[in-house]
């Protein structure tokens, strides 16, 4: 590889890894802005619902309270039980083979709820496997709707994406999607996927999209971890 030619591939991953994360981070502060609305709205419409209601409650009989404590426990224990599972992303020594590269700007950085983030470049330039981690553990809404939305933010902000479609998840759940992008006239492979407890993509910059397809299973477990 011509030497002017090896020092390009090198400044051209930086900048496509720049501009994504702006792209990603003012998708991910609107998302929260929305989502900080929609509790407000929903805390309002409650207060609102509670001050037109005019008539007394009820005395609970000790039967109904019997079975109402009952209930909260079990509820309780259901709900240990459920949130006993965490989720956390994490950034392996190597992925898929390729060694770690460098640690990059965290474009979940704003997520709300955040509990762990994976931001990081993997592979050699001068091999032409480079690509790029963005993962964070944090509760999702709705995994499908929030994957869609957040796919077409991209699009609408600069990385313009084309042939997405849905993939099998595999075992860890959610939902999974795979396109190719374009950013500054550079094409790439992209796969994301959401879950309730995590949402994240990997970006592959010298590969066809059937590539990323194939190897996304493998590559996301090595990124969240379920314990």
């Amino acid at each position: 590889m011509p030497k002017e030619k090896s020092k390009r591939i090198p400044r051209l991953i930086a900048a496509i890894a720049a501009v994504v994360i702006l792209i990603v981070a003012g998708g991910v502060a609107a998302y929260s802005v929305r989502k900080d609305d929609d509790v407000a709205v929903a805390v309002a419409s409650k207060s609102s619902s509670a001050a037109k209601t005019t008539k007394p409650a009820k005395k609970p009989s000790t039967a109904k309270t019997t079975k109402t404590a009952k209930d909260a426990k079990d509820a309780k224990t259901t709900n240990t039980t459920k949130t006993a599972t965490t989720v956390k992303t994490v950034e392996p020594a190597q992925l898929g083979g390729r060694p770690k590269d460098s640690d990059i700007p965290a474009a979940f950085a704003k997520a709300p709820g955040r509990t762990s983030e994976a931001s990081a470049l993997y592979g050699t330039a001068s091999k032409r496997d480079m690509m790029m981690v963005q993962a964070v553990a944090a509760p999702v809404r709705s995994p499908s709707t929030d994957l869609t939305a957040f796919l077409a933010g991209m699009s609408h902000s600069g990385l313009a994406l084309e042939n997405v479609t849905s993939m099998d998840a595999g075992t860890l759940g959610g939902v999974a999607k795979c396109g190719t992008g374009t950013v500054q006239g550079n094409s790439v492979a992209i796969c994301a996927w959401a879950d309730k407890g995590s949402m994240g993509f990997l970006i592959w910059y010298f590969s066809k999209v059937a590539e990323a397809r194939s190897a996304f299973l493998k590559l996301r477990g090595q990124i969240e971890k379920r314990g």
